[in-house]
C-alpha cells in the first residue's frame, strides 16, 4: 500500500515537472495560452508562477471551444482540464 502511494506521489511529481516544463519553455504552449487571454510572463516580463497559469487555465476550461480544447491537450499541459 504504501509502495503503490510511493508511486503514484512521484508519478505526480513527474508529471507537474513535466506540466511547469511545457508552460514555461515551449512556445507553442505559450502561444495557446496567449490566444485564449492568458500570460505566461508578466508586466516586467518575468515569468508568472505556474500556479496562476493553470488556475487561470482552469478559470477559462468551459468557456473554450471544443477546438481550443483540443490545441491546449495537444500539450497535455493542462492536468486541472483534461
Amino acid at each position: 500500500m504504501v509502495s503503490s502511494l510511493l508511486v503514484k506521489v512521484t508519478v505526480n511529481k513527474n508529471s507537474l515537472k513535466t506540466i511547469i516544463s511545457r508552460i514555461t519553455t515551449m512556445n507553442e504552449s505559450k502561444n495557446s495560452l496567449k490566444e485564449i487571454g492568458i500570460a505566461v510572463k508578466n508586466s516586467t516580463g518575468e515569468l508568472r508562477n505556474v500556479e496562476d497559469i493553470l488556475s487561470d487555465l482552469a478559470g477559462r476550461w468551459n468557456t473554450l471551444t471544443e477546438e481550443q480544447r483540443q490545441n491546449l491537450g495537444k500539450y497535455k499541459y493542462c492536468p486541472l482540464c483534461q
